[in-house]
């Protein structure tokens, strides 16, 4: 039993103004609210971000020759909204190569010192996405994991952290 977690706009909120056309604000008759544009502070307006599966990354972190890392890679691969999608590890070995090789993966090798928070933040690292999903080894993820998540972000305000009981 694992929780599973996404990290949610690693980058920093970007604040800037805009015209007065684009406040969120009654309009006049007819006119709609511009639904996009959230108010911080006087003067600094954001638009909000909708996600979509290509702001979004899998980073399975691998350890040794798991015998489930296979079935791993498939629930992840197999997303209804699918993903990109890589392996990290600071312990490379051929089966983990192979299974790379098998799914046309991406292997990143961890050489700093080897542990669970360190390989979790050098998995981070490597993601070029604002959406980033930890995926141990031995999860099996729901056809819809993605799309459920992506669903769940979407219709917060200011995600911070995703998190699931899954």
């Amino acid at each position: 039993y694992s929780q599973t977690f996404t990290i949610i706009a690693l980058t920093p909120i970007e604040i800037f103004s805009l015209p007065a056309s684009h406040l969120l604000r009654e309009n006049p008759v007819g006119h709609p609210k511009q639904p996009a544009i959230k108010r911080y502070g006087r003067k600094h307006w954001r638009a909000r971000t909708m996600y979509t599966s290509d702001d979004h990354t899998f980073a399975i972190c691998a350890y040794k020759s798991s015998p489930h890392l296979e079935d791993c890679v498939k629930s992840i691969i197999n997303q209804i909204s699918p993903s990109s999608v890589f392996i990290a590890t600071s312990t490379p070995n051929d089966h983990i190569a192979d299974i790379a090789r098998r799914y046309n993966l991406r292997v990143f090798v961890n050489l700093e010192q080897p542990g669970i928070s360190s390989d979790w933040n050098f998995a981070a690292a490597q993601s070029h996405t604002p959406l980033i999903t930890i995926a141990h080894q031995d999860d099996i993820y729901s056809p819809d994991y993605s799309s459920e998540m992506l669903n769940a972000v979407n219709t917060s305000d200011n995600p911070l952290l995703f998190f699931s009981d899954y």
